[in-house]
């Protein structure tokens, strides 16, 4: 922008407003002034939801007394609640609320079941009494009101975090204006920084956390995460001066509906040779409204990513991310399948020697360290750096403008989906290996389980998806930036000009009093008058004027003349800000240091979460693993909800606050629920749960109501905290626009620094001190992590609202089915389109009609039936465009349910697996769920090499500002998932065959093999999340459309969500399956299990599901870039005026 200094026209451009829907400057709001809040808040809910998560399978089989296999799928069922609800969270931000006030609601869910849940695991009658009994078929099962409470608090936390999760990413991505160059550059940083700061909680999470719950107790252990998602929501709100906001569009789901409808309606109408035919609406409409328009398209790991990998890759692939966001998943995926393998490698080891030491039948401690199993933690750090990141900023990324939040969800819902995947992976492989009489695989007797097979057949599972994730991404096509547009505007119009005739007074006026001159009134804000300047000078046919005016606003950006943000940004009142006041790393690092506090509360409570069901709630193995995956899939999918809500309703930040106060309250309740004497059963010395008192309804209600409480306010949080840091870069400004690309890696590094003290500190306080301080510690981080966001409100920049996406979506389906029979015009200009204006009130983009989904484009096919513009008759084509990019996405969506699966084993079976193995180093005992903490140290390392090496140096080759794509990157984490199960199988392998040797099969004691036996399957996990999961992340935020963005993070976490309900429905099922006709897969004793096979029926799994994805991604096409249109532009008008002819974009 010219004259910065002078801070003439410091607007943001995007769209974004303040609170009360005025433009805002990008000089006082966003950037990352306000980023630096939302990754503070995510610190500390990582931390608080991490401390929850890490150690759930812990508690739910030694306090709740459930089964290995029941407390795993318990763990993935939750998990993948989780991440299924951040679905409806976009749902609310996109389409009603706004992602702030969406936010805000879904926090004080989350922390009402945070509350909740400290309370089921603190008061004594609200859990089954102790039990010492190794076996828990012989402890007192948890009471149908302890299971009730419990349950409730953990599914209520997940509710709320379907709120925050799909917002509170896209609330921080929307601090940066895609249309101020250094903002955009910023953003594609912030989701690595993001990710930074969700892996810093989950670090606290996974160490301190963990460990408080298993050593000082479970009230502590919960109610520190409880306090921790107060600090978090308190840091968030704190920021509320500094945001940027997107106003609601509408839902996105109907918008596609409607394209998808209108399409089906027009299916026999053939589509224009002229895309100018197509329908679309005026730019001003697409600018009053806050959105773009969108041209045709044809169709430690974290820092060491962003800092080195990035920039060596750079080189190669001339692409800001280094490699792309699908390339990334594809790493990601690759260290899954080492991860999976290196861990049937462990605990094949293991199992050896639990047999040589005659600890099988007594389920004895392996005489082995716990840190065996570090390599499997590492590698699955490593894969996060990959697959975590850039599954967040993909979703992000390619969803519309106006459906952030429910692309956002996207990423949110594959974890949810992998844990009930998980779930039922878990169920199935151990019913159906006990089937006949035949052992078990997996047992609530690791030792005379088979959790290598089990590892091995992840393994398989994540090599045969990351095929298909391979073959999806190499036909995904990548979402047209709206910063792109202009080019194609120039290209569309076929305008033949005169250079000299623009330059005069005439034109100079234009440039310079744009409003008055063009007679466009006041309807156009000062942040939005560049874009009107340029839609009036193409009407006219004047596109060099409009790319000389392009190059008046944006050029002289030193000089200071118009420092505002140009991707819709704006503060909480709604006005334009200036990039140089809000916005880019120094609002995103809120962003990221929150997202530390809150992994680090958050899986201060998952990763122990199956020790405190097995063990306090005397719960077996697959009712215990069933309840964390199911809880954690509750947790990944109520995203989905925040991020309607965020993206429809209340914009990313409010909702982000209110789901914060609903996650820190449910962070609450499960700290008390695991103090108070009365809300958890007696204790239970016997290994068999079932000999153990089960918890009252009471103490089950009170449990599990925090922590789908919890869940609840999650919901809100997830979608959006990364959106948010997202939105502190603009994508119109080139430095912000490469800052961005790094933010997924180093958020990732953040989440991750939060998962490993969660899976270190935290676990060891829930094992050793108990569970009150290991439950108290992630509150308080939440409470921190809230209050570091709050600190930097007045640095963010934010997205308007802009509508419900699922109803955009709907309307978009049932326009083109209506229309289905109606042919395309040869002209896209025919073609529906709102006008500019419209889109300017509302701060959007307008979209050009795509080649692709053209059935789709039906819905803007102007019929008799359709002479009014009801949305239910006629959509635009932005609205139908942004419906395909939403639905683009949606098999590369799927694709990453079997990562999420695989995903799901480290919060389950993992960690059982480490209860059987020998954990002391002199005197110290290292708590199971620890290990997950060198998943988090692997993934930091990966993200960090990543970023820093391999990017630069694979540029060189790919010109890819990422190094490699988004969907290359996921299927490397797919294989690195093939090789994680297929270790795991190995190792439960070795373990069961110790375990025989030493006489510890029917016992089901410790087999004489340390722990760290276990460490290459979590390594490897590591390594894979550095490309899967920083890939998803990237992968469904950058693809989203601009207005979708928390809809689009929201797939993110839903794929974790369904995950975990498939780790539960799997576990289940197989455990059921092979019970049959005999020794089932799946055992409370897994000495006795075959956790073995069901690691290799999981690698296998993973395989095929490999195979899949690369189909997938064969044909998948990008979202084109909108900020990158311009520079496209000047040089065919170059072109053309030396007599070179434009190339044919049609």
């Amino acid at each position: 922008m010219a004259n910065q200094e002078e801070g003439i026209d410091d607007y943001t451009e995007d769209g974004t407003v303040d609170l009360k829907g005025n433009p805002i400057l990008r000089s006082k709001r966003g950037g990352w002034k306000a980023c630096s809040f939302v990754v503070v808040y995510e610190v500390f809910e990582r931390m608080a939801y991490y401390g929850i998560q890490s150690n759930l399978i812990i508690y739910l089989t030694e306090k709740l007394h459930q089964g290995t296999v029941t407390a795993s799928n318990n763990v993935t069922n939750w998990i993948g609640a989780i991440w299924l609800t951040p679905i409806l969270g976009a749902y609310i931000a996109d389409a009603h609320l706004g992602r702030y006030p969406t936010f805000i609601i879904s926090s004080s869910i989350y922390f009402t079941g945070m509350v909740i849940l400290t309370l089921s695991v603190s008061i004594p009658s609200l859990k089954p009494p102790p039990c010492l009994d190794p076996n828990l078929n012989n402890c007192k099962k948890a009471s149908t009101l302890q299971l009730a409470v419990f349950y409730g608090a953990l599914y209520t936390l997940a509710l709320g975090t379907g709120g925050t999760k799909p917002n509170i990413s896209t609330i921080g991505a929307d601090q940066f204006d895609d249309f101020h160059p250094k903002e955009k550059k910023q953003k594609l940083s912030f989701f690595n920084w993001w990710m930074f700061s969700i892996f810093f909680g989950t670090f606290f999470a996974n160490t301190v956390l963990v460990w408080l719950q298993d050593n000082i107790g479970w009230t502590l252990g919960y109610a520190l995460p409880t306090l921790g998602l107060a600090i978090s929501i308190g840091i968030f709100l704190s920021g509320t001066p500094f945001y940027r906001h997107k106003v609601p569009t509408g839902s996105p789901f109907v918008k596609m509906a409607q394209v998808i409808i209108a399409a089906m309606r027009k299916w026999k109408v053939p589509i224009p040779h002229d895309l100018n035919e197509l329908y679309e609406l005026d730019l001003e409409v697409y600018e009053k409204k806050g959105k773009y328009r969108i041209d045709p398209t044809p169709s430690l790991s974290v820092v060491l990513y962003d800092w080195y990998f990035v920039k060596i890759i750079q080189k190669w692939t001339k692409n800001p991310r280094g490699i792309t966001l699908l390339q990334r998943m594809g790493i990601g995926m690759i260290f899954h399948i080492i991860l999976m393998s290196t861990a049937s490698l462990i605990e094949r080891h293991r199992l050896s020697v639990a047999r040589e030491y005659g600890v099988v039948e007594n389920g004895g401690q392996v005489p082995l360290s716990i840190f065996i199993l570090l390599p499997q933690f590492v590698l699955m750090g490593i894969a996060d750096a990959f697959l975590e990141v850039a599954k967040i900023e993909f979703f992000y990324d390619q969803a519309p403008e106006n459906m952030k939040s429910l692309g956002t969800s996207y990423a949110m819902t594959t974890l949810g989906v992998g844990s009930f995947l998980s779930s039922f992976l878990l169920s199935t492989v151990s019913n159906i290996t006990k089937r006949n009489g035949h052992h078990g695989w997996i047992l609530n007797n690791l030792n005379d389980s088979h959790l290598d097979y089990y590892y091995a057949f992840f393994a398989m599972l994540s090599f045969v998806n990351f095929i298909c994730f391979l073959f999806i991404s190499k036909y995904y096509v990548y979402k047209a930036e709206v910063s792109d547009s202009i080019h194609a505007r120039c290209v569309l119009e076929e305008v033949n000009v005169k250079f000299q005739e623009f330059v005069n007074a005439e034109m100079a006026e234009v440039i310079t009093h744009p409003i008055s001159y063009l007679g466009l009134g006041e309807s156009g804000a000062p942040f939005n008058s560049n874009f009107l300047v340029m839609d009036r000078a193409f009407k006219e046919g004047w596109c060099g004027m409009a790319v000389l005016a392009r190059d008046y606003i944006m050029g002289n950006e030193e000089e200071g003349i118009d420092d505002y943000t140009e991707d819709g940004s704006v503060d909480l009142k709604g006005n334009p800000v200036r990039r140089s006041k809000r916005g880019g790393w120094r609002a995103c690092a809120f962003v990221v240091v929150y997202e530390v506090f809150e992994r680090m509360a958050y899986y201060g409570i998952q990763s122990n979460l199956i020790i405190y069901l097995s063990k306090k709630l005397h719960q077996g193995t697959v009712t215990a693993s069933n309840n964390v995956t199911n809880w954690v899939g509750t947790v990944t999918l109520t995203p989905v909800l925040g991020a309607y809500i965020a993206d429809a309703h209340l914009g990313r930040y409010w909702t982000f606050i209110i789901a914060s106060i609903i996650y820190l309250g449910g962070m609450f309740m499960l700290t008390l629920s695991v103090s108070i004497p009365m809300l958890k059963p007696p204790t239970c010395l016997d290994s068999n749960p079932n000999n153990c008192k089960k918890p009252s309804t009471l103490q089950v209600a009170v449990f599990f109501g925090a922590l789908y409480t919890l869940a609840l306010g999650t919901g809100g949080t997830k979608p959006n905290i990364s959106t948010i840091g997202a939105d502190q870069f603009d994508d119109f400004e080139p430095k912000e626009k490469k800052q961005k690309i790094s933010f997924f890696n180093w958020w990732m590094f953040s989440i991750f620094f939060g998962i490993f003290f969660a899976n270190t500190v935290l676990v060891w306080l829930q094992d050793n001190i108990g569970w009150t301080l290991g439950y108290a510690l992630p509150t308080l981080g939440l409470a921190i992590s809230i209050g570091i966001f709050l600190a930097g409100t007045p640095f963010y920049r934010h997205k308007m609202p802009t509508g419900s996406p699922f109803v955009e979506m709907a309307q978009v389906i049932f326009v083109a089915m209506r229309n289905r029979k109606a042919p395309l015009p040869h002209d896209p200009n025919d073609l529906y389109e709102l006008d500019s204006q419209v889109y300017e009130k509302k701060g959007v983009y307008r979209i050009y009609p795509t080649p692709t989904l053209r059935f789709l484009s039906k819905a803007s096919v102007k019929t008799g039936s359709s002479s009014t513009t009801s949305p239910w008759k006629l959509c635009s084509v932005t609205k139908v465009e942004e419906t395909k990019q939403m639905v683009r996405m949606l098999p590369i969506w799927v694709a990453t349910f079997v990562p999420s699966i695989v995903l799901a084993q480290i919060n389950t079976l993992f960690i059982k697996q480490g209860t059987t193995l020998q954990r002391g180093i002199g005197n110290f005992e290292i708590p199971p769920a620890s290990l997950s903490a060198f998943v988090t140290l692997t993934m930091l390392i990966s993200v960090v090499l990543y970023d820093w090496y391999f990017v630069k140096i694979i540029q060189k080759w790919t010109k890819n500002p990422r190094g490699i794509t988004l969907l290359q990157r996921m299927g490397i984490g797919m294989i690195f998932h093939i090789i994680v199960m297929f270790v795991a199988f190995l190792t439960e392998r070795h373990r069961l065959s110790v375990a025989k040797e030493q006489g510890l099969v029917k016992s089901g004691g410790q087999v004489p093999l340390s722990i760290f036996i276990l460490l290459p399957q979590f390594i490897f996990m590591g390594i894979a999340d550095a490309f899967m999961e920083v890939a998803k992340i990237d992968f469904f935020y950058d693809q989203a459309p601009e207005n979708m963005k928390s809809l689009g993070s929201s797939y993110n976490m839903t794929t974790v969500a369904v995950g975990g309900f498939l780790s539960s429905f799997l576990l289940s099922t197989v455990s059921n399956i092979t019970k049959r006709n005999g020794h089932g897969w799946i055992l409370n004793n897994l000495n006795d299990s075959h956790l073995d096979y069901y690691y290799a029926f999981l690698a296998l799994l993973s395989f095929v599901n490999l195979i899949c994805f690369l189909f997938i991604s064969k044909y998948y096409v990008y979202r084109a870039e909108v900020s990158d249109s311009i520079y496209v532009l000047t040089e065919e008008l170059k072109g053309a005026n030396n007599g070179v002819a434009p190339p044919n974009h049609e």
